[in-house]
């Protein structure tokens, strides 16, 4: 979970739900104080250079967690490792 007084602009996050095998990555592109939801960029064709030219999507606060997650593989079976960038 991020807490409001962690979220920052330009923010890299990941989206995790509880038993969603997916976890997907974003970029928060506004957020208004006082709210418990912060408007995220997840989809924009890797063009992560310009994604405020795209729409965000509405997400709680309790569905995100700071970083990206990579997909990387460990003898052959994928798994989830957080990026700290």
């Amino acid at each position: 979970m991020i807490y409001p007084h962690q979220i920052q602009i330009d923010m890299k996050v990941h989206h995790f739900k509880k038993g969603c095998v997916k976890v997907e990555n974003g970029i928060i592109k506004t957020y208004i104080p006082f709210d418990n939801y912060a408007f995220v960029v997840y989809k924009c064709s890797g063009d992560w250079a310009n994604y405020r030219l795209y729409t965000g999507v509405s997400t709680h606060l309790h569905s995100l967690r700071p970083g990206w997650m990579v997909e990387e593989t460990y003898e052959g079976i994928p798994y989830n490792r957080r990026e700290h960038t």
